[in-house]
C-alpha cells in the first residue's frame, strides 16, 4: 500500500489531481443566486444589447467578459450549479497555471504544489468563486498566469507559438478585468531584466508593444466616449497612500483574510518596508538565476496590479476582497521562492502536514462564505414571493437603491427584476419573450 502511495506521489499528474480535488472540495457550493451585476448584464442579454460598448462596466472595463457571461446565461438559464462549476474550474485552472509556472522557476514540485493550494483555497477567493458576476476576475487572473506561463516558455525556447500564445492571452487578459492596461509594460520590463546577456528580441519588443498600444487606444475611447471623471495626476498624495493601502492589505491578507486598510502608517508602511527587505536579502542570498528571476517578475507584477486600481479606485474606503486576489500570484511566486530557499521541505510527510496545517488556518475564516452563502439564499427565497406579485425586494443589494442602476422600460428596477428572472425560466424563454 505504501509503495503504491509513493508511485502515486511521484506521478507528474499527481498534483494536478490533488489540485482538482481540494478545488472540488472547497468551493462547491449550491447557494448561488443572480444580484447586482448579474441582474445589470441580465438585462443587457434581456434587451439584446451585445454592443461591444454597452454604457456600463462592459463598455468601460470589460466588454469580453460580457459575451461568456450572455453565452452563460443561454445554455444554464437558471440551473445555478452550472454558474458556480464554471467559477470554481476557472480558479482550478489557475492553481494549475501557477503550479506550471513555479516549477518553471526551479522551484521544488512540493513547494509549487504547497502555494498553488494556498492560493487557491484562500479564503479571500469566496467573492469570486460564490459571486457569478466575479467569474471577471478569475478569468482576468487566469489569462494572466497563462500570460506568464507562456512568457517564460518563450524565454526558454524562443518558439514562434509560445510568443503567440503569450501575446494572445496578455491581449484578452486586460477586457475580463479593469487590471491589466499595464502588464505589457511589466513583461517588457521582466524582460529586459531577465533575457540573456547582450541579446534583444525584436519579435518580442514588438508583441508588447503593439499589444500596450491596443490597451491605451481602448483606455482612450472610453476614456473620451463615455468616463466623465478627473485627471489621472489629481489627488497625487491620496492615491499613493491609497497604493500603500493596497499592497499592506493584501499582504496582511495572506495571513489575515478579513483584515481592513488602516490610516496608521505602522500597519501600512513598515509592513511593506519589511517585505522588500526580506526580498532584496533572499535575491542576494539565492544563487540560482531562475528563483531570482521569480523574485523580480512577482514585484514587478505586485506593482504593475495596483497601478489601474488606485487611478480608478482610491476613494472607497474600504479595498474590497478581491481586490486582494489580483496581488496574490506575485506574491505567492515571491513566497514559493523564499519557502524553496529556506525551508527543507521535500519529504512528502513534512509537505502534507504543512497543507493540513496551513490550509486549517486559511478555513478559519470562512465567514464570509458563510455570509455570501446567507445572502444568495436570502435574495433566492425573496425572489420566489416576487414572481406571485412582481415585486423583488433584494436582500443587502444596495445597487438597487441606485437611480437608473438598470431597468426595463416603464418598469422599476425591483419589478424589472423579476420579468429577467421569469426570462429564465423554461417556460417563458428569453427569445419567445423578445417574439412577443
Amino acid at each position: 500500500m505504501i509503495e503504491k502511495l509513493k508511485l502515486f506521489y511521484q506521478n507528474e499528474r499527481f498534483p494536478f489531481i490533488v489540485i482538482a480535488a481540494l478545488g472540488l472540495i472547497a468551493w462547491l457550493n449550491p447557494s448561488t443566486f443572480l444580484w447586482r451585476d448579474d441582474w445589470l448584464y441580465l438585462s443587457f442579454y434581456y434587451a439584446g444589447n451585445y454592443d461591444l460598448f454597452n454604457g456600463h462596466l462592459a463598455s468601460e472595463i470589460k466588454p469580453l467578459f460580457q459575451y461568456i457571461l450572455f453565452a452563460e446565461f443561454y445554455i444554464a438559464g437558471l440551473h445555478f450549479a452550472f454558474y458556480q462549476i464554471g467559477n470554481v474550474v476557472v480558479l482550478i485552472l489557475s492553481a494549475f497555471c501557477f503550479f506550471s509556472i513555479a516549477t518553471s522557476f526551479h522551484i521544488h514540485r512540493n513547494v509549487a504544489l504547497f502555494c498553488s493550494l494556498l492560493l487557491l483555497v484562500h479564503p479571500v477567493n469566496f467573492v469570486n468563486a460564490f459571486w457569478i458576476f466575479q467569474q471577471c476576475e478569475l478569468l482576468h487572473i487566469l489569462f494572466l498566469l497563462l500570460s506568464i506561463l507562456y512568457f517564460k516558455k518563450y524565454l526558454n525556447d524562443s518558439k514562434t507559438l509560445n510568443l503567440l500564445l503569450f501575446g494572445f492571452f496578455l491581449l484578452i487578459q486586460n477586457y475580463f478585468f479593469p487590471n491589466g492596461i499595464f502588464f505589457p509594460i511589466l513583461f517588457l520590463f521582466a524582460y529586459l531584466l531577465m533575457k540573456p546577456k547582450g541579446s534583444v528580441d525584436k519579435k518580442f519588443i514588438f508583441v508588447v508593444i503593439l499589444i500596450f498600444g491596443l490597451h491605451i487606444s481602448h483606455a482612450l475611447y472610453v476614456q473620451t466616449k463615455m468616463v466623465i471623471g478627473e485627471g489621472v495626476m489629481s489627488n497625487v498624495f491620496d492615491k499613493l497612500d491609497y497604493f500603500l493601502k493596497l499592497l499592506a492589505t493584501s499582504l496582511y491578507r495572506i495571513a489575515i483574510p478579513n483584515f481592513s486598510p488602516r490610516s496608521s502608517i505602522v500597519l501600512n508602511f513598515l509592513p511593506l518596508v519589511a517585505m522588500i527587505t526580506g526580498m532584496v536579502m533572499a535575491f542576494k542570498a539565492i544563487g540560482d538565476k531562475q528563483k531570482r528571476s521569480a523574485i523580480l517578475l512577482g514585484a514587478l507584477g505586485l506593482i504593475f496590479s495596483s497601478i489601474v486600481l488606485v487611478i480608478t479606485r482610491y476613494t472607497q474606503p474600504e479595498i474590497h476582497y478581491y481586490y486582494s486576489a489580483l496581488h496574490f500570484p506575485f506574491y505567492f511566486l515571491i513566497i514559493a521562492v523564499l519557502i524553496d530557499h529556506y525551508v527543507v521541505f521535500k519529504k512528502i510527510y513534512l509537505m502534507i502536514g504543512s497543507v493540513i496545517i496551513l490550509s486549517g488556518f486559511e478555513f478559519l475564516d470562512f465567514r464570509g462564505k458563510n455570509i455570501f452563502a446567507f445572502r444568495n439564499n436570502s435574495n433566492r427565497q425573496l425572489m420566489e414571493l416576487g414572481l406571485t406579485s412582481s415585486q423583488y425586494v433584494p436582500f443587502d443589494d444596495p445597487c438597487f437603491l441606485i437611480d437608473g442602476y438598470f431597468g426595463i422600460d416603464n418598469y422599476p428596477e425591483s419589478e424589472s427584476a423579476v420579468i429577467l428572472y421569469r426570462s429564465l425560466l423554461p417556460e417563458n424563454k428569453l427569445i419567445e419573450g423578445k417574439k412577443d
